[in-house]
C-alpha cells in the first residue's frame, strides 16, 4: 500500500526535520592520526553549537578507516539551503584556510548515504 507508506514516511520526516523539509550536509574529518581527525570533529562540531547550528558528529561506522585514515562525520540540517552554503563555506574558511592544519575536510551537501 504505497500512498499509506508514503503517508507515514512524509510525516516521519517532517516530525524528525528530514529532507524533503530540510536540507542536510555532510562535513567529513580524516586523519591518520585518530585523535586528530577526532579532535578537529569535536571542535567543528563546537564551532555549529556557538553559530547555533544543528550539527551532530558520528565515526562513520561502516567504514570507519580507509586508507590508514580515520574519519568522522558530522552532518549539519537547515531549513534553507542558502544559509546551509553559507555555514560550510564558513566552516572550510576556518578550520582548513585559517588554520596549518592538515586534517582533511570535505563537505558533501545533500548526501546519498548518511
Amino acid at each position: 500500500d504505497y500512498p499509506h507508506f508514503f503517508a507515514h514516511e512524509m510525516k516521519y520526516r517532517h516530525h524528525g526535520n528530514y529532507p524533503p523539509y530540510c536540507y542536510l550536509a555532510s562535513i567529513l574529518v580524516q586523519d591518520k592520526k585518530q585523535e586528530k581527525a577526532m579532535d578537529e570533529a569535536l571542535e567543528i562540531e563546537v564551532y555549529l553549537k556557538e553559530q547555533q547550528i544543528q550539527g551532530k558528529l558520528y565515526p562513520v561506522a561502516e567504514l570507519f578507516k580507509i586508507q590508514d585514515q580515520h574519519r568522522y562525520r558530522i552532518i549539519v540540517k537547515m531549513k534553507s539551503e542558502e544559509d546551509l552554503r553559507k555555514v560550510l563555506l564558513q566552516v572550510v574558511q576556518e578550520f582548513k584556510g585559517n588554520r596549518k592544519s592538515r586534517v582533511g575536510i570535505f563537505v558533501d551537501i545533500n548526501p546519498l548515504n548518511v
